[in-house]
């Protein structure tokens, strides 16, 4: 958060803890024997995504994601 009066950004915390509770649905597939919520891929498309932002941001125009 950005702040008029100090002229600094700030960080203020606020929603769910989504790590913390990535961790813990991890365990309980673990202990269940259940399948992950979210798997290794679903991470790694996250990441094409986050990198082809990069992309399009340096190019100045829109850049396709591979399939």
């Amino acid at each position: 958060m950005y702040g008029r009066a100090s002229g600094k950004g700030s960080w203020s915390f606020w929603g769910d803890d989504m790590n913390g509770l990535m961790l813990m649905a991890f365990v309980q597939a673990l202990l269940e024997g259940a399948l992950v919520p979210v798997t290794g891929l679903d991470g790694l498309r996250s990441a094409e995504v986050a990198l082809r932002a990069y992309q399009s941001v340096q190019a100045g125009q829109p850049v396709k994601l591979s399939q």
